[in-house]
């Protein structure tokens, strides 16, 4: 205490201000004319700015798609050799497979693609086809012949039958007649992929007087 002055008084300071307040202005701006340090509270975004993981990270994309099968009776279907033989889902990873319905020895293939998360539905159709057996005769006479479908008589020319799919054997007989030049007609009914019906198959055998 200087000698002649009055005692020192002690100073009230403001809780709410005043001075520098380390960490940035408390109470919504500076207080006492000191410099702020580090604008708005907290050092800048509140917590930091982003937190390290914070959010839901965007879904990842599926990985696999899959194969909707669809078989007639006595058809099988495989992708790329690996065998389907029922109805069902087949879970694939995304791409493009060769599909092959498959009745016997008889198929037919098509290209197909799998996409992520998607369906991709595959029918194997058995449709029949109707062939029209009839006979011609070097002789006069034109004669009717038992029409014989895989060892099962079938009636007598001219005739129709409608032969599912698969591999099928077709003959004509009678007593007294023969055939002239191929006596057996193997025709084909092969698995498809549409449903469109197959035109009617015309079959003509030559036959005469045996001799």
């Amino acid at each position: 205490i200087r000698a002649g002055s009055e005692p020192a008084q002690p100073v009230d300071i403001p809780s709410d201000g005043g001075g520098t307040v380390a960490g940035g202005t408390t109470g919504g701006g500076p207080t006492g004319g000191g410099p702020t340090y580090g604008g708005s509270t907290g050092g800048g975004t509140t917590g930091g700015g982003t937190q390290a993981g914070g959010g839901t990270p965007p879904p990842s994309a599926p990985q696999v798609g899959f194969v909707d099968a669809s078989l007639a009776p006595g058809v099988t279907l495989s992708i790329d050799g690996s065998s389907i033989s029922s109805n069902g889902s087949r879970e694939l990873r995304p791409g493009t497979y060769t599909a092959r319905c498959q009745a016997g020895p008889l198929s037919e293939s098509t290209q197909i693609t799998v996409s992520p998360g998607g369906r991709t539905p595959v029918v194997c159709y058995a449709p029949a086809r109707v062939v029209r057996v009839s006979v011609t005769s070097t002789d006069a006479e034109r004669p009717w012949m038992s029409v014989v479908v895989d060892g099962q008589a079938q009636g007598q020319t001219p005739t129709q039958v409608a032969l599912p799919v698969g591999r099928h054997t077709i003959i004509v007989r009678r007593r007294g007649y023969e055939v002239v030049g191929e006596d057996m007609v193997t025709v084909d009914v092969p698995p498809r992929f549409t449903s469109a019906s197959l035109d009617p198959l015309p079959l003509t055998f030559q036959v005469r007087a045996a001799q």
